[in-house]
């Protein structure tokens, strides 16, 4: 029987950067530089317990024509994250990573990141073998000398698609996997700063369509600051102007959000 036939590539689905702090050391430029050399397809950014470097890792993979996969190396608490003592039987956290499969993916993982860093923080928000090694010494408080330290293998490095693959040639769909992994994410991150579809959809409290509501919100106001002025045909006409501009440039949700702000601020002195 003839073996499995082996990939001509490779894809590292877990890469920590210089925003793991004091524990990768490549920089993003690095990273997606070398991973054009070896003609990879793609190549992931899993940082521990944040996502700080994603727009610019995003941006730079994007530039050089390479997929982007975004992730995170995640810390897990045993059990309620919120708990600020150690658990006897669990280890403080264990670690997870995972990986953005598409736009809605990266939103979920910003959000589970973001609440771990808000509601989890207890001592953790649940490259260069030698550089790598001495940051290794600073965060665990041991020194470089000490025999009786954690080590890193001398293996721990970027290895190119050919060491990968002579690494698990006896394993070969574990290879395939990372090239179908990869195949699946398509993350499209919307950046431009003149687009509203960034910014949260506004769901109106009655059910009504957002713009009906809006446009509701907005007669009622004009009738509190105005009074029986507020029936006459020059503000009227003003109003009608401003809700069409309001509404072609598709920013309903945010006016209205930033309404609900104020109103709550108001409302609760």
């Amino acid at each position: 029987m003839a073996a499995p036939a082996l990939p001509d590539s490779f894809v590292h689905l877990h890469v920590h950067t210089e925003y793991s702090l004091l524990d990768g050391a490549v920089r993003i430029d690095e990273l997606i530089a070398k991973a054009v050399k070896l003609k990879m397809p793609a190549v992931a950014m899993t940082d521990h317990g944040n996502l700080y470097g994603c727009i610019d890792f995003y941006q730079a993979a994007k530039k050089a024509k390479i997929k982007p996969i975004i992730g995170c190396e995640l810390y897990v608490a045993p059990k309620e994250k919120e708990l600020r003592k150690e658990v006897p039987g669990f280890k403080n956290n264990y670690h997870l990573t995972v990986l953005a499969k598409n736009a809605v993916g990266f939103q979920n993982l910003s959000k589970i990141v973001s609440r771990a860093h808000l509601d989890g923080q207890y001592y953790k928000p649940r490259t260069d073998h030698a550089a790598h090694d001495v940051m290794i010494c600073i965060g665990t408080g041991k020194m470089v000398f000490d025999e009786n330290r954690m080590k890193y293998s001398e293996e721990v490095y970027f290895k190119t698609p050919k060491e990968m693959i002579k690494l698990f040639k006896h394993v070969p769909q574990a290879l395939w996997s990372t090239l179908e992994i990869a195949d699946k994410v398509d993350i499209q991150i919307k950046l431009d700063s003149t687009s509203s579809e960034k910014y949260p959809q506004f769901d109106s409290p009655d059910g009504s369509p957002r713009e009906e509501y809006f446009q509701r919100i907005c007669r009622e106001g004009l009738e509190v600051r105005f009074g029986e002025r507020a029936k006459t045909e020059e503000l009227q006409t003003r109003l009608d102007y401003e809700m069409e501009i309001m509404t072609k440039m598709g920013f309903l949700s945010y006016f209205l959000i930033v309404w609900d702000f104020i109103k709550w601020a108001k409302d609760n002195g």
